[in-house]
């Protein structure tokens, strides 16, 4: 998928916002329900193959929180997945992981035999690396 310059800035801003929300989640700034509604939400608004898969997991965490607020499965779950979310930004593979553990394993949302299909396997052309100009910037 080839991104025009202003969909790659827009990419990176909303990136940049889900790494800050996983940041404030894990630091605790920032409640688990509010954290997870601004990755949520930054997820649906995304150009790139991480759209559907940060979008299905956070929806669901939040959807729990809203639930049982105090519920704390659902906190440390919340915790949890920021701090995977973090470990895991920069890689290709690792976010890989992270979605096939969260979506099949952690929250069973997509069963095992369709994880698969919980990310498209997606290779960047080139140009459209992770990276400067790419349409995922490497954290700082």
């Amino acid at each position: 998928m080839r991104l025009t310059p202003e969909q790659q800035e827009k990419n990176r801003a909303l990136y940049q916002t889900i790494h800050d929300a996983a940041v404030a989640i894990v630091n605790g700034t920032v409640s688990h329900h509010d954290g997870g509604i601004k990755i949520w939400g930054s997820a649906m608004s995304l150009n790139s193959e991480d759209a559907t898969p940060l979008w299905l997991l956070w929806a669901n965490l939040t959807d729990w929180l809203e639930e049982t607020p105090d519920h704390p499965e659902g906190l440390k779950s919340t915790a949890d997945a920021a701090a995977d979310w973090l470990a895991a930004e920069n890689s290709l593979g690792a976010r890989d992981r992270y979605y096939r553990r969260w979506l099949t394993e952690i929250l069973e949302i997509v069963p095992e035999s369709e994880a698969h299909s919980a990310r498209p396997d997606v290779s960047p052309s080139p140009g459209e690396g992770r990276g400067p100009g790419g349409d995922r910037p490497v954290a700082t």
